[in-house]
């Protein structure tokens, strides 16, 4: 979800943000709702491309939303890769995702295969099936070079910063 802008235009504190790019001068981000905030050397810019089952591979760091079947195997709706600078900074879990049935697992893939995937993540594995109609996206590092009028963002701001950026 989108954050309305703030009475002067500028994204509230601690806010998801998200639209169209209508301008980028100076480091702001205006976007076409009027939002706007400035990105700096410390925001974390990075694109998000749609990928297929068979773009994984094997040591890809995941987030996973998904129902648990009775079988115990997890159904995915969403399947995002992180980029390789952030491997190691993720935290690897299983989690429920509150307010839903959904869990959230972050894991390293282990295997593609027969139309799934398997993770591992600490105290746990997960064999994965993609739902019909999921989303599988990989992000890879980016830089404000890369922000351009017209191009689609979401990003976390606090105080009128963006902390991360992605581009879509």
């Amino acid at each position: 979800p989108c954050s309305a802008p703030a009475a002067n235009g500028a994204a509230p504190a601690g806010t998801r943000v998200g639209g169209t790019v209508q301008s980028f001068t100076g480091g702001t981000v205006t976007l076409a709702d009027g939002t706007s905030f400035t990105v700096s050397d410390t925001t974390r810019v990075a694109h998000s491309v749609a990928v297929t089952l068979t773009d994984l591979q094997v040591g890809d760091v995941v987030a996973i939303t998904a129902t648990k079947q009775a079988d115990g195997t997890l159904l995915a709706t969403i399947v995002n890769v992180f980029p390789l600078s952030l491997k190691a900074n993720i935290p690897q879990l299983q989690r429920p995702i509150p307010n839903t049935s959904n869990l959230m697992t972050n894991g390293t893939i282990n295997q593609v295969a027969n139309g799934g995937f398997s993770v591992t993540y600490p105290n746990g594995t997960a064999q994965v099936t993609l739902a019909p109609g999921a989303t599988v996206s990989k992000s890879t590092d980016g830089t404000q070079a890369d922000i351009k009028v017209g191009s689609k963002v979401t990003g976390f701001v606090n105080n009128g910063a963006a902390r991360t950026l992605t581009i879509q």
